[in-house]
């Protein structure tokens, strides 16, 4: 090889060491292709009250209705949000969803009993003063809710045992849990 063709073949191995190497396109035909996929998701905002139990006080007694009578049921309330924040809005069967319970057989025209609720960490309940009103709660991390994180009470104040007549009253105490930034519908 003359002095030319060494020279020619040095240049040519330099410019190949500084080219950069040409990638395969993407979706090419060759000795390897690849493609490329974003994958994108929407988690919602998602909440779920479980271990709601019916609240029977039973027969009241003489002392029940001189100093008033509480009962109460823990829950547990799951919030994938941040902070696991929630909100919680109650309601009664009453008329305007009043805190009331109707005498059951009555003759219609009987006093409904009100009733007081609270809400919130088991042991230390918020006062929920009127129907619609909320209270902001944490809940859960896992749907399974391994333990109750919340309570709630419901109140018969002495003051409203002394004003009903005596039988059975019965009502519905509904309780909507919805995320932080959204008011629960209704």
């Amino acid at each position: 090889m003359s002095r030319l063709s060494y020279s020619l073949l040095a240049a040519a191995a330099a410019i190949a060491l500084v080219a950069p190497a040409m990638a395969q396109e993407a979706e090419q035909l060759g000795d390897s292709s690849y493609g490329e996929s974003t994958i994108t998701v929407t988690v919602p905002s998602l909440v779920q009250i479980n271990g709601v139990d019916n609240i029977i006080f039973g027969e009241l007694t003489a002392d029940h209705i001189k100093n008033g009578h509480t009962q109460s049921d823990s829950v547990c309330v799951f919030s994938n949000v941040a902070d696991h924040g929630y909100v919680v809005k109650a309601e009664g069967s009453g008329e305007d969803d009043a805190f009331t319970l109707s005498q059951v057989g009555g003759e219609g025209t009987e006093v409904p009993l009100a009733y007081e609720v609270t809400f919130g960490p088991t042991g230390n309940g918020t006062p929920i003063n009127n129907p619609g009103d909320t209270v902001i709660g944490t809940g859960s991390e896992s749907i399974a809710c391994s333990s109750d994180n919340a309570s709630f009470e419901v109140i018969l104040s002495s003051e409203n045992l002394e004003k009903v007549t005596a039988g059975n009253y019965s009502g519905t105490l509904t309780l909507t849990v919805s995320p932080p930034e959204e008011e629960p519908a209704g």
